[in-house]
Order: C-alpha cells, then structure tokens, then sequence
C-alpha cells in the first residue's frame, strides 16, 4: 500500500510539473508524459541506490518525487501556472493503439516465470530480488538463490544476473510489487505502450508547431500584401 501511495505522490507531481512547463496541453498527455518521465527517473534512481547498496522500491520513488517537487516549488517561483485542455480526438488513434497492444500482449505473453536460461528470466530473477528485498536480511545471492533455482542452474544464473540491466529490473519489481509476480511479464509490454504514446504525442507537437508557423507566415504574407495596396 505505501508502494502505491508514493507512486501515486510521484505521478501526480510530476503531471503538476508537464502542466507547468507546457502551456494548455492535452490533461492525456499530460499523464503520459509523466508516467514517461517517471519510469526513466525512477530507473536511473534505482541504478544509483543499487551501485552504493541503498536500492529499496520505496528510496526509489521517494527520491524520485523529491526530485518531482523541487523542480515544481521552483516552477511555481518562476510564476508557471498549471494549465490544461483536452480533447477526446487527439486521443483515439493512440488509444486504439494501445488496446490493440494489449489485447494481442494477453494472447502471445507467457504469464509466470522464464527461467534461468532466458534472458528475459535473469531480468525477471533481478526484479524478484528487488521486489523480496533479500539483502535487508542479510542474504548472500546464492543463500537467496537456492530457494529459487536448482544447484545445476547457479552458475547459470549468477553469470546472467551480471548482464541483467539493473534499470529494467527495478521497472519490473515495482510492477510486481504493485499486481504480483504474474504481472511481471507485462513491464515489457506497458513500456511499448509509453513509447508509442509518447513518440505519437511528439509527432504531435512537431505538427502542431509546424502548423502554428505556417500560420503565422500566412498572416505576414497577408498583412504585407495589404500594407502594398493600401500604399
């Protein structure tokens, strides 16, 4: 529960923080581009409190929403305001995108574990790790191992864990934190998801400024010609 609680802090600063930046934009977006902003902070967090041994899934996300709420107290000081539209229309091409995704996700993911010997298994076996949080007690890797992996497979497994991208890992034990082990499988798939929201959302604002500029032209070319005849 305090997983989720400080999760929700986390995404609800950071959205205040897009909403800040950005002038009016789409409250949709808005919240991809946080959840976006969110997932890589939070990874790049979790690499550097593994590195000095500190990593927990909580640390993460507290550290991650500190960072959240100082750029958005000197947001406000700079006198940003939150603004925000929206538009059903701008979003049903990726939202029919993504349910799509998911439908077809449901039908080919293998719910469960990979195993040892795949390497989607030695990200997935890192992300238990964090999600149990062995070493708080005290456990050697292989005191933690055994009650996972047979002694054939150690070797294995410890070798694999070296090349297990720790940032993943940690996206990953936060989503098992939240829905379970089950739900593991599915980081890969919601992570899909925010990148093709998110490079949709970026097409999106390219074109919508390209259009602006034309615009602006338009009216230039207008007032100059009329400046001419009225001369």
């Amino acid at each position: 529960m305090f997983v989720l609680i400080l999760l929700i802090l986390l995404v609800l600063l950071t959205m205040g923080v897009v909403a800040l930046i950005f002038n009016k934009q789409d409250a949709v977006y808005i919240a991809v581009s946080a959840l976006a902003a969110d997932t890589a902070v939070y990874a790049v967090i979790s690499k550097v409190l593994y590195i000095i041994k500190k990593y927990t899934i909580e640390r993460s996300l507290l550290a991650s929403a500190m960072i959240a709420l100082i750029i958005m107290v000197v947001l406000i000081f700079m006198k940003r305001r939150i603004t925000y539209s929206f538009s059903i229309k701008k979003n049903i091409i990726p939202v029919m995108m993504i349910v799509i995704l998911a439908i077809v996700s449901f039908f080919v993911i293998k719910s469960g574990y990979y195993g040892a010997s795949d390497k989607a298994g030695a990200v997935q076996g890192k992300a238990m790790k964090f999600k149990d949080e062995y070493y708080i007690y005290g456990l050697t890797d292989d005191e933690y191992y055994q009650n996972i992996y047979s002694p054939d497979e150690l070797e294995n497994v410890k070798q694999k864990q070296k090349d297990a991208d720790t940032g993943l890992a940690s996206v990953m034990a936060l989503i098992g934190a939240l829905f379970g082990y089950e739900a593991m499988d599915y980081t890969y798939v919601y992570l899909l998801a925010l990148a093709i929201y998110s490079v949709y959302i970026i097409g999106e604002l390219i074109l919508e400024k390209k259009q602006a500029v034309a615009g602006l032209r338009h009216i230039n070319k207008c007032f100059n010609i009329n400046t001419l005849v009225s001369m």
